[in-house]
């Protein structure tokens, strides 16, 4: 039979009515408007279909353990300036047959969090005599400990219980946290449970689960209380670097960097990333933050593990001492992304809709064929030429993504690149992008990547019909202007003999290109694209040059999401591995909504922002 008080609604009644014909369940609805989720299990016909719903009971009030309302930080309300729930007390396991969640409850509207004691816990014990039942307990209290013995909370009455039974049809019962590679897992809690009819003991059932406890890691809020707060947020608290552990396993795999970055709505005047100095000391992590840049860069080769907790820890913080003055004129207010940094480089991500790009500034002063310098001979530094850094960009690899010369679609994406990617000084880098004309004058293409082919600009003198107003030096009637239109040197064998390329000696990457012939009539010229040390681009010959502003001493690197190896996260090889590295990943912010309502919404407070 079912005993029902108030909350239940005719739908529900109506379901746990159609439900107990099928299954022969009886449950005891024990409380409440406010929870609706505590049920007793009362007899059954199939311990399956008990187990399954003793299961899903427990998970419910696990997984919100550690759960702190943002409103802890509204310094109106004394009643809501509690302190946080630590992890220790967001879910704990006293004992194998003993676990405890502690989390905050909202008023209904909104105004006020109340904070709760669930106690799950098998007999016999002094208020639970039986052996073989699993007992519930609900308290008030503000320090996961003390109960309340009153309370100003109007469901106080309907929500806390005394110990009640679960379920009479349990045998043995363990909770515990999952020992991984050695390394206890403080976020999952098993659940192995043996149960056993009383009606008849041949009929028994062992049920093996896990929780995945969602809230206990999540930063909250430190229950200082502050008139510039909640100013602060851990955005990817609940980061996870593998989709598949046994695939791409996080302690088995190292990682050499990463990169937060404030994508959209950085504020040089507000807004900073902060981290746990301590935590990257014992990691072997050197971090900085720039206020340019709005990019926080992390180096140090550790185990993929360790970087999952750094970067859990990362932090935003506002400095606006003034909640109500913050800028929120971008919408989302801020965007907030974290990438992964790989052998080949640590990217600045960037999202565009369903496509994510990563690029690198790859800076080569070695290895190369050497650059031009200003008297017209061949460089002796060794630096790369454009088909140098095309090969070399086509053949990199950023997990499951693979790399070109950078494409440079829209003035947005040029301005996001100079705007993020710098020396280490600073200053803007000069160095090779992936465009050329090389296959057909004053038609310039895309050479590599996604766009490959892709014609954008074509050299006719008129500003307004190519794909987006490219940023060639001086405007586009000024640039590209093929000022090396001639033969670099006055012959095939005097460049040849000054480490110039020769078809004929077959050391040009460009002889390979169509039309080209012994005395390199395709590849004379400026037919590459290039990045100059002032952010404008410009026209430039294969081999580059040594003088500022048009060195050549690197190139960007590119990689997107839709230019990949394999997106299917398996273990057949390493791409399908790869493919497994969660290298990405973003997360909105809201600062301004004071109803803290919105799950972006800011819910930190930081003291000394």
């Amino acid at each position: 039979m079912f005993i029902s008080k108030k909350g239940i609604s005719l739908v529900e009644l109506m379901i746990t009515l159609f439900v107990t014909s099928l299954i022969s369940v009886s449950v005891y609805y024990i409380y409440d408007r406010g929870l609706k989720d505590f049920s007793q299990v009362k007899d059954t016909g199939e311990l399956q279909n008990e187990s399954t719903y003793i299961f899903s009971l427990i998970e419910k009030d696990l997984a919100r353990g550690g759960f702190v309302h943002p409103i802890r930080g509204d310094i109106t309300n004394s009643d809501n300036c509690k302190a946080s729930i630590s992890n220790e007390d967001a879910v704990k396991i006293v004992s194998g047959t003993e676990v405890s969640a502690c989390y905050d409850k909202p008023s209904y509207d909104g105004a006020v969090a109340y904070r709760y004691k669930i106690t799950y816990k098998k007999g016999p014990f002094a208020d639970g005599p039986d052996s073989n039942t699993l007992y519930k307990k609900i308290i008030r209290s503000d320090d996961c400990d003390i109960e309340e013995i009153t309370d100003s909370d109007p469901n106080f009455a309907t929500t806390i219980h005394d110990w009640q039974p679960v379920s009479t049809n349990i045998n043995s019962i363990n909770f515990n946290y999952p020992v991984v590679d050695g390394d206890t897992q403080e976020n999952v809690v098993n659940i192995d449970i043996a149960f056993q009819s009383k009606n008849n003991s041949e009929r028994q059932l062992n049920f093996d689960k896990s929780v995945f406890l969602r809230n206990k890691n999540i930063a909250t809020n430190t229950g200082n209380c502050d008139d510039r707060c909640p100013n602060s947020i851990k955005p990817f608290s609940d980061y996870n670097v593998s989709s598949n552990t046994s695939f791409w396993n996080p302690t088995a795999n190292n990682v050499p960097s990463a990169r937060v970055i404030i994508e959209e709505g950085f504020d040089t005047d507000e807004d900073k990333l902060k981290w746990d100095s301590d935590l990257a000391t014992t990691y072997g992590l050197t971090v900085s933050f720039s206020s340019v840049t709005g990019v926080l860069s992390i180096t140090g080769t550790t185990t993929a593990a360790n970087y999952q907790n750094f970067l859990r820890e990362v932090r935003y913080v506002n400095t606006n001492d003034t909640p109500a003055n913050r800028d929120v004129s971008n919408d989302p207010d801020r965007k907030i992304i974290l990438a992964l940094g790989a052998d080949v480089c640590s990217p600045v991500p960037r999202i565009v809709g369903t496509t994510s790009h990563f690029y690198c500034y790859q800076t080569r002063t070695s290895g190369g064929s050497g650059s031009w310098d200003p008297g017209g001979f061949i460089s002796n530094n060794d630096w790369y030429w454009w088909g140098e850094a095309e090969a070399e960009a086509e053949a990199s690899r950023y997990y499951n993504l693979r790399g070109y010369l950078a494409t440079v679609t829209s003035s947005a994406e040029n301005d996001y690149i100079k705007d993020r990617i710098r020396r280490i000084d600073n200053t803007l880098p000069a160095g090779w992008i992936g465009g050329s004309d090389v296959g057909s004058e004053n038609t310039w293409r895309w050479m590599g990547g996604p766009e490959e082919g892709q014609a954008f600009f074509s050299d006719d003198n008129n500003c307004n019909n190519d794909s987006w107003v490219i940023p060639w030096a001086g405007a586009c009637n000024a640039e590209p202007n093929n000022n090396m239109g001639a033969p670099w040197w006055s012959s095939e064998a005097a460049r040849a003999g000054r480490r110039g390329y020769s078809c004929e000696l077959g050391t040009g990457f460009c002889c390979d290109r169509p039309g080209a012939n012994a005395n390199n009539s395709v590849c004379d010229g400026e037919h590459y694209t290039q990045y100059k040390s002032d952010g404008d681009w410009n026209d430039l010959f294969l081999p580059g040059y040594n003088r500022a502003p048009y060195q050549t001493d690197g190139y960007v690197l590119e990689f997107s999401t839709n230019f990949v190896s394999t997106n299917v996260c398996g273990n057949a090889n390493n791409d399908q591995r790869f493919a497994c590295v969660n290298y990405l990943l973003e997360k909105n912010l809201v600062m301004d909504d004071f109803t803290y309502q919105d799950e972006d919404m800011l819910n930190l407070c930081d003291i000394n922002p």
